[in-house]
């Protein structure tokens, strides 16, 4: 992991008045938003469970869960989802005991944890989508080295469009968002599609 102020220079270089704890947060959103509209932060665990309740997840420092991609039990595909549709098609599921039946799916009450169902003990691996969490001050080195100048100037386009301060330049900070956003749309046109997305596959991480 790097730490975020490695990137200040490519904030502060084009808005040299800049408060340092601005440019941080400002690195800090823009990388949170880039991670997870691109997706390219992915980190793949396999847990002992034995308790299928809110299974904790992450051990990677400063960083938190977007979404699960792919999941299994013991080798047994799950499939990813929302509670509420739990709820319709699986009724009572929270009060099954483990053991009743194979487990199916994969869900989540509350953050950074997920809970099987039906309840079930095991090996499960899963791939994880990551971003840096809201009070994060390091990213991961891959993150910094590849996409380092690009979060930069998405960050100095941010700062630069904050009203009432004395480093503004909406002009400036305009077009950097737009080359940001551009940059974006770009890696998102040309991430490989493997399978056609699950249509229930949840985003509530």
């Amino acid at each position: 992991m790097r730490e975020i102020e490695e990137l200040l220079p490519e904030v502060v270089q084009r808005a040299a008045s800049l408060p340092e704890p601005t440019a941080i947060k400002a690195i800090r959103d823009v990388a949170r938003d880039f991670c997870e509209r691109t997706k390219v932060w992915k980190e793949r665990d396999r847990i002992t469970v034995s308790d299928p309740d809110n299974i904790g997840l992450n051990n990677v420092p400063d960083a938190e869960v977007v979404i699960i991609q792919e999941a299994s039990l013991d080798g047994q595909q799950l499939t990813v989802k929302d509670p509420d549709e739990l709820d319709v098609e699986l009724p009572g599921w929270e009060d099954v005991e483990v053991g009743t039946s194979a487990a199916k799916y994969l869900t989540q009450l509350t953050p950074n944890t997920v809970t099987i169902v039906p309840k079930a003990t095991g090996i499960l691996r899963y791939r994880a989508v990551m971003q840096p969490t809201r009070e994060a001050m390091t990213l991961p080195d891959f993150l910094v080295q590849r996409y380092g100048s690009q979060i930069g100037l998405g960050a100095a386009g941010v700062v630069l469009t904050l009203p009432d301060t004395g480093f503004g330049n909406p002009t400036l900070g305009g077009v950097l968002l737009r080359s940001f956003e551009s940059y974006i749309n770009r890696i998102e046109a040309n991430r490989p599609t493997l399978r056609p997305p699950r249509r229930t596959r949840a985003h509530f991480f």
